[in-house]
């Protein structure tokens, strides 16, 4: 991370990663771990950020189960 003046904050991909998984951590570990262990592609929308991981997230692989979050 470095800063190049009062407004501004520049994050690596890995750094910004990290810091998404620290949160997804916070609601569901085992999506986290995937998240951390696989490629991914960040999208910042006006509905917020996705993000695609690089392969099937374990949780939502049978169609008919509900996702996984721990709250």
């Amino acid at each position: 991370m470095r800063q190049t003046d009062i407004k501004t904050i520049y994050l690596t991909g890995e750094e910004l990663k990290l810091a998404l998984c620290d949160f997804i951590s916070s609601r569901n570990i085992e999506l986290a771990t995937q998240v951390a262990t696989h490629d991914v592609q960040l999208s910042l929308g006006d509905e917020g950020m996705m993000i695609r991981v690089s392969t099937e997230i374990e949780a939502y692989n049978d169609s008919t189960a509900e996702p996984t979050v721990n709250e």
